[in-house]
């Protein structure tokens, strides 16, 4: 079994498996981001503790599923714009887009099962098609039973419990009986989801997906330049007040916070990364857009709890 602690938030995101996105931490409580990451007969337990809320945004990976179980007590997330808590499972199918938001630091597991592994598992006789599942993308949001959901956690628990403490766990006859467990997890979960009528979805989530996608394509084509709520606008064609609802629904935020914490996120990067005997916090500042020093000073420390300057003094791994 791997287990990294990470100073560096861009560091931890380089080792979440099974998704490609973009992350921003928010709310940071703790400088200090884990994995935990143990393979079972092929496929991958993930145990995260994050110091921060965050926002990930991005694709799951087209060969397989993600499980995802947020397991801190009173933490709200936010998953395609669908809110859900602990004692829910969200569920990834391969190639899906999503939008991912937490406010405060938080800690979870995920079971990433490659699709071929997880079709051989279900019953074509079950009343979700398969065809419903593995043919379109999408993500959905399961609310067990209170004790559906504690066995699940409690077998995974128990399982990042044995690989760390057994060094060749992940090719031990115990990983294949864990293994067997992982797969039962799972197709309990998929059983649990309801199928999806698309005539029932309403215009209104449809044109919300439509929106932050029209945004976040225009975020990644100026990913290293200050974009203005207007530039949002204009790419989205509505009214500001539509983006705000859309920003809302998707972040908790409207989209002037949104572009702030991504400013900030862009200039926490940049000091991440340079020189502190030859970069000033201030050059690293106007180059992204800021210019009132004081003002962003506060917010940054409110968001990241350091200042810029002992940002650009650390050395991340």
């Amino acid at each position: 079994m791997e287990t990294h602690i990470y100073r560096d938030f861009d560091a931890f995101k380089s080792a979440v498996r099974g998704v490609d996105c973009s992350m921003m931490p928010q709310h940071v409580e703790r400088n200090s981001w884990s994995i935990s990451k143990v393979g079972v007969g092929g496929l991958t337990l993930q145990f995260g503790q994050l110091g921060s809320g965050n926002i990930l945004e991005g694709e799951s990976q087209s060969d397989g599923f993600i499980f995802y179980f947020p397991v801190t007590a009173g933490a709200k997330y936010l998953g395609n714009g669908i809110p859900f808590g602990t004692e829910s499972i969200m569920v990834l199918t391969p190639g899906t887009d999503f939008t991912l938001c937490s406010q405060l630091a938080h800690d979870w597991y995920t079971i990433f099962i490659p699709t071929n592994t997880l079709n051989d598992c279900l019953d074509p006789a079950e009343s979700l098609s398969k065809s419903s599942i593995f043919n379109r993308s999408m993500l959905q949001t399961i609310r067990p039973d209170r004790l559906f959901f504690n066995s699940c956690c409690a077998v995974m628990g128990q399982i990042i419990h044995a690989a760390s403490l057994t060094p060749r766990f992940e090719h031990s006859p115990a990983a294949l009986s864990a293994r067997r467990q992982l797969l039962e997890i799972a197709t309990a979960a998929l059983g649990k989801i309801q199928p999806i009528n698309p005539h029932t979805k309403g215009r209104h989530s449809l044109s919300r997906r439509l929106i932050i996608q029209q945004c976040r394509d225009l975020l990644a084509e100026h990913a290293d330049e200050t974009v203005l709520v207007r530039d949002l606008v204009a790419a989205t064609n509505v009214s500001e007040r539509t983006l705000r609802s859309a920003f809302s629904r998707y972040f908790a935020m409207g989209p002037k916070n949104y572009l702030l914490l991504r400013q900030l996120d862009q200039v926490r990067r940049s000091l991440q990364v340079a020189n502190d005997a030859n970069t000033s916090v201030a050059e690293v500042m106007v180059s992204h857009g800021v210019w009132e020093f004081g003002r962003f000073a506060l917010r940054y420390y409110q968001v990241f709890a350091e200042h810029p300057a002992e940002t650009l003094k650390q050395e991340y791994i």
